[in-house]
């Protein structure tokens, strides 16, 4: 059997048939009511790990695995992986707190934009790495195959999915709301929420307005959507255009935009945004599929 260090990315594999020590390391409190919280110091910053196999690999300096390739077992030190996860935690943490999070003292304004975002994001998209729908599906996902990359991605969630729990604290009804289906949820009030009278305020820094514009202007340079100044050159078949800039802007690791998700506010503001626009009200074509070549020219022409 060999030793060997994780100082470079490579990919291993803890068997199904693992068993870890059993670790009292976690809180009671759990906000959807079940699955451990195992509190990790790493560095000068506590974070949550949110399933026991990979609690124990993080704090394991012998652990024997897999080697992906040939099968051949390896010990590794687990907490050599401990860096990765603390920096997705904080990126998972920045962004949410970028989109999603209001301010403690608007604690009731802004939940009825992304209320439903939240909940389809919670427990209903799907996620890279984990292979569980959700945020949620962190809590849920088992370790199997495993690098760096992957440990990253473990923490990303964890960092999203801390900041949730964090805000159904604050305020409580959200729980509930995150738990029901769309049919059923109990209403927010509406009475005190924030309304964007403009597109311009959706950016989370104003200096990247022209950047991201410019970036819509470069998609298919041979024949531009978007002439001189906010001018709309493309035809109505490029509303999608449209659909996949924004989605872009709103789902990168440091997102541009703040997602608002109601949809017909959403293109209102870009009618009024860009001349000669001229979407349609009923906000139909953000429902339909986003071309994947479409999606992959704005992931080129605005990498993370």
């Amino acid at each position: 059997m060999k030793f060997q260090n994780c100082s470079k990315d490579e990919t291993y594999f803890l068997p199904p048939s693992f068993r870890q020590p059993f670790l009292i390391t976690y809180e009671d409190d759990t906000f959807f009511g079940y699955g451990p919280h195992h509190k990790i110091e790493i560095g000068n910053k506590e974070c949550i790990v949110y399933t026991d196999r990979l609690n124990w690999l993080l704090r394991s300096q012998s652990v024997e695995v897999a080697d992906i390739v040939e099968l051949d077992p390896i010990i590794i030190d687990g907490t050599k992986y401990k860096d990765s996860y603390k920096s997705g935690y904080e990126d998972g943490e920045v962004y949410f707190s970028n989109i999603y999070k209001p301010d403690k003292s608007d604690i009731y304004k802004a939940l009825d934009v992304v209320v439903e975002t939240l909940r389809a994001k919670c427990f209903e998209d799907c996620n890279g790495y984990l292979w569980t729908p959700g945020w949620d599906g962190v809590r849920h996902s088992h370790i199997g195959r495993f690098n760096h990359k992957i440990i990253w991605e473990h923490g990303y969630y964890a960092g999203i999915f801390r900041q949730i729990e964090e805000l159904v604290r604050l305020y409580k009804p959200l729980k509930q709301i995150l738990l029901s289906s769309p049919l059923t949820a109990p209403a927010l009030d509406k009475s005190d929420t924030i309304a964007y009278n403009s597109f311009e305020e959706l950016f989370i820094n104003l200096i990247d307005i022209e950047k991201c514009i410019d970036a819509l202007r470069r998609y298919r340079p041979e024949k531009s959507v978007l002439g001189e100044g906010r001018n709309w050159t493309g035809v109505n078949k490029d509303k999608g255009v449209i659909v996949a800039w924004i989605e872009r802007m709103e789902g990168m690791r440091k997102p541009k935009i703040r997602r608002l998700s109601n949809r017909k506010r959403l293109v209102m503001l870009l009618n009024n945004f860009f001349l000669d626009l001229n979407m349609g009200k009923d906000a139909r074509v953000f429902s339909n599929p986003v071309d994947l070549n479409v999606k992959q020219a704005f992931e080129a022409l605005m990498p993370d």
